[in-house]
């Protein structure tokens, strides 16, 4: 695996083939509940909307629990895409000048419109998603509640199709309902809406560069550079 890893010639020579299938697959979702399985696929490590992941129930740690944040930011947080700031202004600019340099790699026509098209539904996130401080509130981030809660919360997200690429069972041993901890609470209604009102091509396009962005230390030195300048 490490001779794989530090064999350059060989990971220039082969290109984008070793991630051809994954590629091609973002390239031509369909629907919407296309696209939020692909959110949700633990195999590829996507980026969507929401992060979901296993960990120790906080406020009763002799269980485990299954817990949902807000995610989708390609920039470290919402004032990246909200602030006036001169720095920050420069710094939007230039993710806008990576989004369209990476699409540009992958071979997609058109990249800046597309980029563009990324940066707006990223702006809208950034929009409606919680501050840092707000954050780290550790009683504000710690809302448990039942699958089926979850779904009432955010309606127009395709919950069904997102967690079965996790296979965590829905049920428990004990056939009660399963219980999901909810950290943005207030976040994920509208991030659920963002999904509902963004077409499928620009979300492909978004999985898209965000794969890449994942595995560019593993692709040939023009994604690896590409995406350490930034």
């Amino acid at each position: 695996l490490y001779d794989a890893f530090v064999d350059t010639g060989a990971i220039e020579a082969r290109g984008l083939a070793p991630v051809r299938s994954d590629l091609d697959y973002l390239e031509n979702l369909k629907t919407l509940d296309d696209v939020a399985h692909a959110m949700g696929s633990v195999r590829m490590s996507t980026f969507g909307l929401y992060n979901i992941g296993v960990g120790v129930d906080d406020k009763n740690p002799d269980n485990y629990s299954v817990n949902l944040s807000q995610s989708g930011l390609g920039m470290p947080d919402r004032d990246y895409y909200l602030s006036d700031d001169p720095q920050i202004v420069k710094t939007r600019e230039a993710y806008r000048k990576y989004l369209a340099d990476m699409l540009a790699l992958a071979g997609l026509n058109d990249p800046q419109a597309r980029a563009d098209r990324i940066l707006a539904v990223e702006t809208e996130i950034a929009k409606v998603s919680w501050t840092r401080a707000d954050r780290r509130d550790e009683d504000k981030v710690y809302n448990p509640m039942p699958v089926s809660a979850l779904k009432t919360l955010a309606p127009d997200f395709a919950w069904d199709a997102f967690l079965s690429e996790g296979h965590i069972p829905l049920a428990r041993p004990d056939g009660s309902e399963r219980y999901v901890i909810v950290a943005e609470k207030t976040a994920f209604g509208p991030l659920g809406t963002i999904f509902k009102n963004t077409p499928v091509s620009t979300w492909s396009d978004y999985l898209v560069v965000h794969y890449l962005h994942t595995f560019a230390a593993y692709l040939p030195k023009r994604f690896d550079d590409l995406d350490f300048s930034f």
